[in-house]
């Protein structure tokens, strides 16, 4: 099955860029050459998340949406806001799907935060509704991604990013084991390096859900 490889290419290198350069010291050789590095803030595990929820959205997981509601809201009233991050990163190669930061979304909306957790749990409730996905896409999302990391395609400010070749073949050996024996595409959690690093605090939105909501405005952002 054909793929956005140059939709792909872009959400992997953007996720390098917010979420992995700045954990990088500079380099302070001479050398015009870029060097390659194995993620430091990443695992594959979070690689796989992005690709994941970019191919199928939320994937109805809100069971319980008074849960949910009560989750966000703690969530939203623990994040400290910020200008200093993206609101939004697309994590779709045809865009359709996004990450929606809590930290920065907080901070548009300082002087009324409970119209801005009301306004962002109907668009992830209405968002969850939508059927996202296709499982072989995805599994040639994954394919293309390892053919990115391996020919060192990653590159971020003179920085290739390469996970080695062979903890690639085993992941990815192992996301097959799981989605056979489960009868399912396992969903994974971000790692524990990445929370280190990233701190990550974050909803997952479908754009025209976004585009439809009193939240539209946030879309001339990105």
């Amino acid at each position: 099955m054909s793929v956005n490889k140059e939709g792909i290419r872009e959400i992997i290198i953007q996720q390098y860029f917010l979420h992995e350069f700045e954990h990088h010291p500079p380099s302070t050789s001479q050398e015009a050459k870029p060097k390659k590095v194995v993620p430091r803030a990443h695992t594959l595990m979070d690689i796989y998340k992005c690709l994941h929820q970019g191919e199928f959205g939320l994937g109805h997981s809100i069971d319980n949406p008074a849960n949910f509601k009560d989750q966000l809201a703690r969530e939203f009233s623990r994040a400290k806001p910020t200008a200093t991050e993206p609101t939004l990163e697309n994590i779709a190669p045809d865009g359709s799907v996004l990450r929606l930061n809590l930290r920065p979304y907080k901070n548009l909306f300082k002087d009324d935060e409970i119209k801005a957790c009301s306004f962002l749990l109907q668009v992830c409730l209405d968002s969850a509704k939508i059927e996202n996905g296709d499982r072989k896409r995805f599994f040639a999302t994954l394919a293309e991604f390892k053919q990115m990391n391996n020919r060192g395609e990653l590159e971020v400010g003179g920085i290739i990013y390469v996970f080695p070749h062979g903890m690639v073949d085993h992941f990815l050996r192992e996301i097959m084991y799981l989605t056979r024996r489960l009868g399912t595409i396992p969903v994974l959690s971000h790692s524990p390096v990445y929370r280190q690093f990233n701190a990550p605090t974050y909803r997952v939105v479908d754009r025209v859900v976004l585009k439809g909501s009193p939240l539209a405005s946030i879309l001339q952002q990105q």
